[in-house]
């Protein structure tokens, strides 16, 4: 709007000036940490921290105190034995606009304790592995003020099976005078984890239980490769290639 003094005499008259003012936009719902947006797994969220403004957190990352960071909050229920990613990168679509700063914490929100972060300079990723049963505050922001990015929350549940725990794979060999024989390869399990694992050479299985569980006989100079298979893949391990030639028959004049 533009002011200006209208008196009888235009000679007198004046111009005040031009004046404006645009109220704010409102602050995002999750500016505050009683705010936070709760994260689902497998969900990725594209936003911004524009009109954002600084909780007063001063939790140190990489040597960065916080205190004036435009930041946001968002939360995510731990199951107790599941493992948790965050992973927060840029969404600006004309190149790197986005400097961001990951922050995990436990406890309530008057009370918050950092327990990760993320400030290598690109992508930020906070993994917790198996955290308590609980719920947990996500704080971001951006080192340059204001920008967009994308926040993910991987959740990875605990395997299925329990691998097996494996002490020792030794090579035993049963020669002969005449060069010819087998060997076998003996394999210390200390504790056999999930019932129904086996250790596999690709054609004989071999149950694997708390002792010592003996692979072969194979014949002097095969090469064989054992693996720990379990009900789950995801125990599956590999325990090494194996393989033992006899040596040749002495010479018959070796002795007197």
């Amino acid at each position: 709007v533009t002011l200006t003094v209208d008196v009888l005499d235009d000679a007198c008259d004046a111009s005040l000036g031009d004046f404006t003012f645009t109220c704010p936009p409102p602050a995002p719902e999750n500016d505050e940490c009683a705010g936070a947006i709760q994260l689902a797994c497998g969900q990725t969220i594209t936003g911004s921290t524009e009109n954002a403004t600084a909780s007063g957190l001063d939790a140190e990352c990489n040597g960065f105190a916080s205190s004036d960071a435009l930041d946001l909050f968002y939360t995510f229920d731990a199951d107790g034995t599941s493992s948790y990613t965050l992973s927060l990168g840029d969404a600006s679509s004309t190149g790197f606009s986005f400097d961001g700063v990951l922050f995990v914490y436990s406890g309530p929100c008057d009370d918050l304790t950092s327990i990760g972060c993320s400030d290598s300079g690109s992508t930020e990723e906070v993994t917790l592995d198996a955290p308590a049963a609980g719920t947990y505050t996500v704080r971001i922001f951006d080192y340059s003020g204001t920008a967009d990015f994308t926040l993910d929350l991987t959740c990875v549940a605990p395997p299925a099976c329990t691998p097996p725990t494996i002490d020792s794979a030794t090579v035993v060999d049963s020669c002969n005078a005449d060069g010819t024989g087998t060997f076998s390869v003996d394999i210390v399990v200390l504790d056999a984890g999930s019932e129904g694992t086996v250790i596999s050479d690709g054609t004989n299985t071999y149950p694997v239980v708390a002792g010592t569980v003996t692979a072969g006989p194979y014949d002097s100079g095969e090469e064989v490769t054992l693996t720990v298979d379990a009900t789950d893949d995801v125990c599956d391990s590999d325990l090494g290639d194996f393989t033992f030639t006899c040596p040749p028959p002495a010479p018959e004049n070796d002795e007197c």
